[in-house]
């Protein structure tokens, strides 16, 4: 079995994970609940959609993963005020620009007892490149599923500023 088999084998692997996981309440046509704000998304090169958002007032914090008309999974399945204790912030900024190789790597990792999802926006001076998108790690493997660059809206930088006080910082 060559790399490329074997990715999509285990890709396949997670998306059958990942609806055993799906809960039972029906998102909005838009897949944000009244009331919800988009932090930050982006589009897979297989169609689905990655949206990570916050209830009104900073309520809750959820990652959903979409297909064009259904929600794949949600997480946590039911968010509430203690869902932001459940995200692990972590980035390394380096200035300089790209004399200094300059970079800015922001993720944001959570997971379950059988997938742990790091949530990955990056920037890259030297060629002025930006890198955006989901690793998937379970016993079975891993999978890096990039994002499509020109569907990305927002950041995980305000984790950094704005949401410091609300999620797990290291």
């Amino acid at each position: 079995m060559n790399r490329k088999e074997k990715n999509g084998l285990v890709t396949i692997c997670f998306m059958l994970v990942l609806a055993a996981c799906v809960p039972s309440e029906v998102c909005s046509e838009s897949f944000l609940q009244p009331g919800e704000t988009s932090i930050f998304s982006f589009s897979l090169e297989d169609g689905n959609r990655v949206l990570l958002c916050a209830g009104k007032d900073d309520e809750y914090l959820t990652f959903r993963l979409l297909a064009a008309d259904s929600l794949i999974f949600q997480y946590p399945a039911v968010p509430d005020r203690n869902s932001w204790q459940l995200f692990e912030y972590s980035f390394y900024s380096r200035g300089g620009g790209a004399a200094n190789l300059g970079m800015d790597i922001n993720s944001l990792t959570f997971g379950t007892d059988m997938v742990m999802y790091i949530l990955y926006d990056e920037y890259y001076a030297e060629d002025e490149s930006y890198c955006d998108g989901l690793i998937m790690v379970s016993p079975v493997g891993e999978v890096d599923l990039e994002g499509v660059p020109e569907s990305v809206t927002g950041s995980l930088i305000p984790f950094r500023f704005d949401y410091s006080s609300l999620v797990v910082t290291r």
